[in-house]
């Protein structure tokens, strides 16, 4: 199953201006960040859960930004 990460992806632009810096407020590397986006790893809890804080996102949003499936 692959995720639709377009508005989280749009998100981060807006707060942090580059997924560059995101990565780096979220405490992983760019490539890692790129692989997750991609959907060629996946999110795990803890990091959904910092992403949500720094984005100041609600809980009830997380379906919304991780867990659209892409079509």
């Amino acid at each position: 199953m692959v995720y639709d990460y377009s508005l989280l992806e749009e998100k981060i632009k807006e707060k942090f201006y580059s997924k560059e810096r995101f990565a780096e407020k979220l405490g992983m590397s760019r490539t890692s960040l790129y692989s997750k986006l991609t959907g060629r790893t996946q999110f795990k809890h803890t990091e959904i859960t910092k992403a949500m804080k720094l984005l100041r996102l609600s809980e009830s949003q997380i379906s919304r930004y991780f867990f659209t499936i892409k079509v």
